[in-house]
């Protein structure tokens, strides 16, 4: 029995190698096809859109401080695309993610299958949400700081901003290593030529605009919020846990998505700039499986288990070592030779001479 299972293992295993050839030429077109079926099929669906038709295209076509949700250079990416005439706007918004996560996937090797199927992805072609953007300015500022490209991770840092609430805490985790002060001349390149298309006070309109969406009780106990808030802050610790770069912009990413106010499910995008583990694309699929409240409670396991997965080891580590440290204090105490110790005996000799 074992010997027969043994060896149809054999074939199997043999049979992969055999196709992988093939599969290695037809990944990418089965990817493509997927990815424009999902995204057309999704397009003539008549009631997706709300979120690019409701705040989106009408700011991209003209300014609107009532709809000022995000910072106004966004529109520096999105605003050619809403003038595109009727729902096409929705489809070329829809193909502008879906290039973006196929240049995440060919860059840091994200797997691609796993982020076409998640429920993220699905989320952004629904909607015409655009969280793939927000991901890749995460990889974009990592290879800015890896290859020293000050300028570059400045114009990263803004694309990171232009969902603060998200990517702000990454922004500043990279600024504070690049120790640069010329990424700032990007940022404020962007900045300024923002107020000279949209105003000078549109940057307080949006402030403003800001503190009362964060305080209004919708915007924390929306039933796709899975944010841990307040309590999810006590997570940006981790970022000072000793790790390499990449997993530590991975542990930024996910504190960020439990500590921050507002962290739709949706959001999970941003941690696919980096590959994850295969229970990752699990978790972040189940709203997907799990309609309803639960498939997006259980989302929260994505950004916990990242962090718990960079940092129990290095708690493992500070555990052994304290008791290593414990054991040779204690051996070498044992050992010492005690000043005192035959004091009484000598003096009985003494006494007894």
């Amino acid at each position: 029995m074992d010997k027969s299972f043994q060896n149809l293992f054999l074939k199997l295993k043999t049979t992969a190698h055999r196709f992988q050839p093939t599969w290695t030429k037809l990944r990418w077109p089965v990817w493509w096809a997927m990815a424009l079926g999902i995204t057309v099929g999704i397009y003539l669906i008549p009631t997706v859109g709300f979120d690019w038709f409701i705040f989106y295209q009408p700011q991209g076509q003209h300014y609107r401080p009532d709809l000022l949700i995000n910072p106004m250079w966004t529109y520096f990416l999105i605003a050619p695309l809403t003038w595109l005439p009727g729902r096409l706007s929705l489809l070329a918004m829809g193909l502008l993610n879906v290039g973006v996560i196929y240049a995440i996937s060919r860059i840091s090797k994200v797997n691609p299958f796993g982020l076409l199927l998640s429920f993220p992805f699905f989320w952004m072609i629904w909607f015409g949400q655009y969280d793939a953007i927000v991901a890749f300015g995460a990889l974009l500022g990592y290879l800015a700081l890896q290859k020293k490209r000050p300028y570059l991770l400045g114009l990263a840092v803004m694309v990171l901003l232009i969902k603060p609430h998200i990517g702000g805490f990454l922004a500043l985790v990279y600024l504070v290593w690049a120790k640069d002060w010329r990424p700032f001349v990007s940022m404020l390149a962007v900045y300024l030529l923002s107020n000279l298309v949209w105003g000078w006070d549109w940057s307080i309109l949006w402030v403003q605009k800001l503190i009362q969406k964060q305080i209004e009780p919708y915007y924390v106990t929306q039933k796709i919020n899975i944010s841990l808030f307040p309590y999810g802050l006590v997570f940006l610790l981790a970022v000072f846990v000793p790790m390499e770069r990449i997993k530590k912009i991975q542990v930024a990413q996910a504190a960020t998505c439990l500590a921050t106010t507002y962290s739709p499910a949706y959001s999970l995008m941003f941690l696919f700039a980096f590959p994850l583990p295969w229970w990752g694309y699990v978790l972040a699929t189940l709203p997907v499986v799990l309609l309803g409240h639960e498939g997006y409670v259980l989302t929260t396991l994505l950004p916990l288990g990242l962090i718990l997965m960079n940092v129990i080891p290095w708690l493992q580590n500070k555990i052994k070592s304290s008791r290593l440290s414990t054991r040779k204090d204690n051996s070498i105490a044992h050992n010492q030779p005690q000043p005192f110790a035959n004091a009484g005996q000598e003096d009985k000799d003494n006494t007894t001479s």
